[in-house]
């Protein structure tokens, strides 16, 4: 039984998140240990992790995973026959190397809840070289440890650094596990196949071909291709008149494809499947049988060879087909967990980078592209402007008419602005009723302030919905590079300023940054 468990060692600094992943997924196969460990500075109690891969059963699969700098470490624990992962930075557990990488380039240290408690107890946490230079500790809240919010305001405040929380979820977490164990069934899969495989394929045609395309199964990525090279498997080995598969998601079939692809028989029946039994059967023929691709839990899809090359053999081609229906079934669902983690790490980089109720860039992407349409204007000597929108009485909109005809305005709003800039301009949402806007080449200041009028004027119409309608105004500040500003931040923050002077005067209008 314990070959048939994935055994986990984590360092202590991220053992509550994992094992609240493991809660969440119920992944019974799994058998989570820790280690002491910690990421500031970098430390391994080698005694204490050698005696967590101790316990391991040999044969069994496994994965380590260590604090920050641990390959920094020198000579790791040895982890046998199993499978090791050491991660370099614990922080990209949590949100990808990718918005790690940007929180660093600003001068955030990234801190982990976990990682904390011995803060105030160790002297060399002071002198980790990445906290010295930094110039905010940034605190990536799980939610799991509320103890570390007054943890780390002790910490900014006994070492001088402003502090700030980033709610993570454990999004990204669940994708590294969900991968990682799924390697491990993979390979459990085919070692279980193995012996009985390699003794049906040599009793089988075209040996070497066969094998190919079984290792070719290995190692695709998409669900299309797994069942491409199904097919083709199947039409090897058994060389039968035609063969067709009923592709099943979520509970109900879908699309139906055949061998050869200009067949015209029908694909089987959908019905097929609830009486089909040991979750085969053979055709009224007797020449063919239908085949049920999929788990005791989950049906994948249905396959049905009418003709087998020997119907004398019918039982050896059965033998051989339940084999490698097991293994097409583990290629399949990996490529659907893979696509599916595709797709969320395509959600979560999304979001992280836009305002989910508009759909426009959020204020780190904004952030991002000046940063580099002012590092392209530095080398061609040019000019850009940056524009603060902020819309005159929405709370008046919330108000009167409700939160949801608020959401509806500000995706109009949202809409209108995007019209009124050229191609090349920028729109941002901030929050709120707070938008950002680039322009990243301006021959004049005039031109920025034409543009300004032609968006005040956009908002100006009427937003109907319903058999209702309302007017709103808007007030913008406008900063110009190079005169305002050399940096995002202090573009931003002087477009801002100028806002604030036309709110002052009474909104409704547009204004140019002044420093006086």
């Amino acid at each position: 039984m314990s070959k048939e468990r994935f055994h986990l060692i984590v360092c202590e600094t991220l053992a509550d998140e994992f094992r609240a992943v493991l809660a969440q997924e119920r992944a019974d196969d799994v058998v989570l240990n820790t280690f002491p460990g910690r990421c500031t500075p970098p430390q391994i109690e080698r005694v204490a992790l050698a005696a967590a891969a101790a316990t391991i059963p040999l044969g069994c699969g496994c994965g380590f995973v260590g604090p920050c700098g641990t390959t920094a470490l020198g000579e790791l624990p040895d982890a046998g026959a199993g499978r090791v992962r050491w991660i370099e930075a614990c922080p990209d557990l949590l949100m990808g190397p990718h918005l790690t990488d940007h929180y660093r380039r600003l001068g955030d240290y990234l801190v982990l809840p976990g990682d904390l408690a011995h803060w105030d107890t160790d002297a060399t946490v002071a002198g980790s070289e990445p906290l010295q230079s930094a110039k905010r500790l940034v605190l990536l809240d799980t939610g799991l440890r509320p103890a570390a919010l007054a943890l780390l305001d002790v910490a900014g405040a006994a070492r001088g650094y402003p502090t700030a929380v980033l709610p993570v979820g454990l999004s990204y977490l669940r994708l590294f596990l969900a991968r990682m164990v799924l390697e491990w069934r993979l390979e459990q899969e085919k070692n279980r196949s193995t012996t009985s495989l390699s003794e049906a394929i040599r009793r089988s045609s075209d040996h070497a071909m066969a094998l190919d395309l079984i290792g070719t199964l290995a190692r695709v990525v998409t669900e299309p291709e797994a069942i491409d090279n199904m097919l083709d498997l199947f039409t090897l080995l058994f060389a039968p008149g035609a063969i067709h598969y009923l592709v099943w998601r979520e509970g109900q079939p879908a699309e139906q494809l055949s061998r050869p692809a200009e067949s015209t028989l029908p694909a089987p029946d959908a019905e097929l499947l609830a009486r089909l039994e040991a979750d085969h059967a053979t055709t009224e023929s007797g020449t063919g049988f239908l085949l049920r691709i999929g788990y005791p839990e989950e049906t994948l899809g249905l396959l049905e060879i009418e003709d087998v090359a020997f119907p004398q053999h019918l039982k050896h081609y059965l033998d051989l087909a339940l084999i490698l229906g097991r293994v097409c079934a583990l290629t399949i669902s990996n490529a659907r967990a893979y696509e599916k983690s595709r797709r969320n790490e395509e959600t979560i980089r999304y979001q992280a980078y836009h305002d989910t109720l508009t759909g426009l860039p959020n204020r780190r992407s904004f952030q991002d592209r000046l940063t580099a349409a002012l590092a392209q204007a530095g080398l061609a000597a040019g000019r850009l402007a940056v524009m603060f929108v902020d819309l005159d009485g929405f709370k008046r909109v919330n108000d009167r008419f409700g939160h949801e005809v608020g959401d509806f305005l500000l995706q109009e709003v949202a809409q209108r602005l995007q019209k009124a800039l050229r191609a090349g301009d920028m729109v941002a949402r901030m929050g709120g009723d707070e938008f950002l806007l680039l322009l990243p080449t301006i021959d004049h200041p005039a031109s920025a302030l034409l543009v300004a009028q032609r968006i005040r004027e956009n908002l100006n119409r009427p937003f109907a919905w319903a058999d209702q309608e309302t007017r709103i105004t808007a007030s913008v500040g406008v900063a110009l590079y190079p005169q305002d500003g050399a940096d995002a931040e202090t573009l931003i923050k002087h477009a801002d300023a100028a806002l604030y002077r036309v709110k002052e005067r009474g909104k409704d209008g547009c204004e140019l940054f002044a420093s006086e």
